[in-house]
């Protein structure tokens, strides 16, 4: 059994870079899709206690992760330091907002529909990153965030006497709050470690919301605890894998693929709730990937050119 483990380990470690990240940023699809699956059918609790549940099971695993790395000695590794508190606490920020309103939408949406405008974070990176990072925007990104914004409109259409206002505006909420989360991240760039950042946004986050938690506190069933716990140690791989994807190739090269987690979701959803998306809300799914794949490509292609400029000159 332990040859097996290291020839597969031996095989891992021969791939190119890229590679491993396409296997990472392919786990992180499926193990969201599963995350918010688990969450689901955990059932209508409070999305604070779902939340903690959730985050608290990930920070023991951030915490093991930096302490293995790092020992205990440096607070700094756990909590951060003056180079990298901004970029933490501000990741922390809308982590919490994002989970809260992608937590909520999740209950009332069909699985697939819930992640699908949860994707649109890669519309609202480009926005924030204009705002806060000063990074220029051209024509054509302004054209594909408003096709993607458009497959939003089909995806929720307002039009059905089954539209729910509150729970399409959470999931578009969450997804500019994980568009800010990713710019945050951006801005943190080497400034603290992975395991940091996961130990970090996961402990404060628990810490801030079990307040809330209490005030409405749900007594639990065995049966919504054990979703629950699955659903944080899922979720702990969903953080892990991101991280390492994206350590091991650009994200320009890899993000295309982290919309698998759209079919993955489709799959699941019919699979565990019987529900499959609207035709109409499959011709929005397509609308906005097709819209947000054109948009990676594009800004790879300007990066490209801006390098080979650069290289140039």
């Amino acid at each position: 059994m332990a040859s097996h483990k290291n020839i597969m380990s031996e095989k891992i470690n021969n791939l190119d870079n890229k590679t491993k990240g396409l296997i990472y940023i392919l786990i992180f699809g499926l193990f969201l899709a599963i995350t918010n699956t688990l969450l689901k059918s955990a059932g209508h609790i409070p999305v604070a206690e779902k939340t903690v549940y959730r985050n608290g099971i990930c920070a023991i695993a951030g915490f093991i992760a930096v302490a293995k790395a790092y020992g205990f000695k440096d607070k700094s590794r756990y909590f951060g330091n003056k180079q990298n508190i901004l970029g933490l606490s501000m990741r922390t920020i809308c982590g919490i907002l994002g989970i809260t309103a992608n937590l909520y939408a999740l209950q009332y949406l069909i699985l697939s529909t819930a992640s699908v405008l949860q994707d649109l974070s890669v519309f609202f990176v480009v926005i924030f990153s204009f705002i806060f990072l000063r990074e220029k925007i051209r024509l054509w990104q302004i054209v594909l965030i408003c096709v993607g914004f458009l497959g939003a409109l089909v995806v929720i259409n307002p039009t059905s006497v089954k539209f729910a206002i509150a729970p399409a505006l959470a999931a578009i909420f969450g997804a500019a709050m994980n568009g800010g989360d990713a710019v945050s991240m951006r801005f943190l760039g080497k400034k603290a470690s992975p395991s940091t950042v996961v130990f970090f946004y996961n402990f404060v986050s628990a810490i801030i919301l079990t307040p809330f938690m209490l005030m409405d506190y749900k007594v639990l069933s065995l049966h919504t605890t054990i979703f629950l716990i699955l659903a944080g140690l899922c979720y702990i791989v969903v953080e892990f894998a991101m991280v390492s994807a994206y350590k091991y190739a650009p994200g320009r090269e890899i993000a295309i693929f982290s919309y698998v987690d759209v079919v993955f979701s489709a799959a699941l959803g019919f699979i565990v709730f019987g529900t499959f998306p609207k035709v109409t809300a499959i011709i929005g799914y397509v609308i906005i990937i097709a819209a947000a794949i054109l948009l990676v490509l594009y800004n790879f292609k300007v990066k490209e050119n801006t390098s080979n400029q650069k290289h140039t000159a």
